[in-house]
């Protein structure tokens, strides 16, 4: 099962247009590290997975352009497909979350009908649900009915009538995850409140874990010189881009252009971080026995 999810990683990797260096020696499209804290630096160690193949067809479904996927405790594999491409007259797509069973091969679509973009997934404890999708601007939860086909859904949409979310912020959802107690965390691109909160049943509470503005010598400066008003407009952190959950129910959140991840504790403040890593992380993902797994 880890295997062919790490071949999966790198057919997203691949869709996504990142850059995959090839391994001149033993043909691998990576390399494989371990970091040294004494002498902090990498170090190059064996390889830690082989790939088996490369696939773009998931259960008879032809991938395009897959940007997001998650796999329960049952092996079964999410994917979100975003991609669209013509066929003769016809734009062919795939807008709903494949749910594809490793060990059945068994294919389910969830939220055919209703999503129309999808572009990130997860899935809870209990089997249930989670999307975010660009062209609606909302995020969805599917409960666990079945094969999903008769799932009661229920929505998170652009907060309303609240003073933490005004006017202007921006609302386009893209990657959604769940606590241990059922809260839902959400990122809004290009947001640099934070993280959206929201209740399970779709309320939303307060913005999270927000990024700090940087401490440089140019902020430093408008700091003295500019007003508030100024500094509001002028001095605003980085948007988070990723978000994953380890087995506590901890939040960790990526942002590009910072080192690695940071976990986060119950009130949104940094309880932890990688210490390392790169700048440019795409995903992040907590495996089995606590390992973190980010795609750069």
């Amino acid at each position: 099962m880890k295997k062919i999810l790490i071949t999966i990683m790198i057919f997203c990797i691949t869709a996504l247009g990142l850059s995959v260096p090839v391994h001149a020696d033993n043909g691998l499209p990576y390399t494989t590290y371990t970091y040294s804290s004494a002498s902090k630096e990498f170090i190059g160690t064996q390889d830690a997975y082989m790939p088996l193949s490369l696939t773009k067809n998931i259960g008879g479904i032809a991938l395009i352009n897959p940007v997001d996927m998650t796999i329960d405790s049952d092996d079964n594999m999410y994917i979100v497909d975003e991609g669209s491409q013509r066929v003769g007259n016809i734009t062919v797509s795939n807008p709903y979350v494949i749910k594809y069973g490793l060990e059945s091969k068994s294919v389910t679509k969830i939220g055919e009908g209703l999503l129309v973009s999808p572009n990130g997934v997860h899935v809870d404890a209990h089997k249930n649900v989670y999307v975010t999708d660009k062209i609606t601007k909302k995020g969805y939860q599917f409960k666990a009915v079945d094969d999903y086909s008769n799932a009661t859904v229920i929505e998170y949409s652009r907060p309303v009538n609240s003073p933490f979310f005004i006017e202007g912020d921006a609302f386009e959802p893209n990657k959604i995850v769940t606590d241990m107690g059922g809260l839902v965390y959400m990122i809004s691109a290009g947001n640099s409140n934070g993280i959206l909160k929201f209740s399970n049943a779709g309320e939303f509470s307060s913005f999270f874990g927000a990024n700090q503005v940087p401490n440089t010598f140019e902020n430093m400066m408008k700091r003295l010189f500019m007003s508030r008003e100024q500094r509001i407009n002028a001095m605003k952190p980085s948007p988070v881009t990723n978000l994953g959950v380890d087995e506590s129910g901890l939040i960790i959140k990526t942002t590009k252009g910072q080192q690695g991840f940071v976990k986060l504790d119950l009130a949104g403040n940094e309880y932890t971080n990688s210490v390392w890593g790169y700048k440019e992380v795409e995903d992040v993902y907590v495996g089995p026995h606590k390992t973190i797994f980010t795609v750069n």
